[in-house]
């Protein structure tokens, strides 16, 4: 054996979360609704003129809106997935709590 078998001892293995279709839901929306309102609607606003409102009072109620759906996620994600998990999945870390986190 070689690699990282080799190095470490044992087998190398990839977490295979239970319910399939789970881990492509979370990348998904991760991709789609957490950047979005993470980044769109709260961060890049703050920091790009382009991604900004022209008039400074319209940007700040989009942000102070981007604030509310960052905590509705951040309360989605506690609620739904990690209220008595470890990870977003499970018991192991997952290409879903990664991207997620990487996005936060």
């Amino acid at each position: 054996s070689s690699g990282i078998n080799a190095e470490y001892g044992g087998e190398f293995k990839i977490p295979r979360p239970t319910g399939g279709g789970q881990t492509h839901q979370l990348l998904s929306w991760a991709a789609e609704q957490l950047h979005w309102d993470i980044g769109f609607s709260y961060v890049y606003p703050q920091i790009y003129s382009e991604l900004s409102l022209p008039d400074q009072e319209e940007n700040d109620r989009m942000i102070e809106k981007g604030i509310a759906k960052v905590c509705n996620n951040l309360d989605i994600l506690e609620k739904e997935y990690l209220h008595n998990l470890e990870w977003l999945l499970g018991s192991e870390l997952t290409i879903a709590d990664t991207s997620v986190a990487c996005i936060i």
